[in-house]
């Protein structure tokens, strides 16, 4: 549900970087997608699509994606367009396929 999401946002790191900005990373959509999870530690393929890139992680925990998923929006014009999240083996992982699109 929406309500216990909010907190596990603010919980990965929020949406943004308290006292301003995020910096923002440079490159090509992969490389932005793909440095944002190794800085994460989330292993990440990526794949272009029209008008945007298409990541997918296999496992990873929960509120490390969400973390994952708002890095990118904050350091980087990309936003994602389309997510989705499947449970994973482990209690408190996920699978995820994120699609980021400026």
């Amino acid at each position: 549900p929406y309500e216990t999401r909010k907190p596990r946002i603010r919980a990965a790191g929020g949406l943004g970087r308290p006292g301003g900005q995020a910096q923002q990373r440079s490159g090509t959509p992969a490389v932005i997608v793909a440095q944002s999870a190794s800085s994460r530690g989330i292993a990440v393929q990526v794949a272009p699509m029209d008008g945007g890139v298409r990541g997918t992680v296999s496992d990873a925990p929960y509120d490390v994606v969400l973390g994952w998923i708002a890095d990118v929006g904050t350091t980087s014009t990309l936003r994602p367009a389309r997510v989705s999240i499947t449970r994973g083996t482990a209690q408190g992982h996920v699978a995820a396929v994120v699609e980021f699109a400026q």
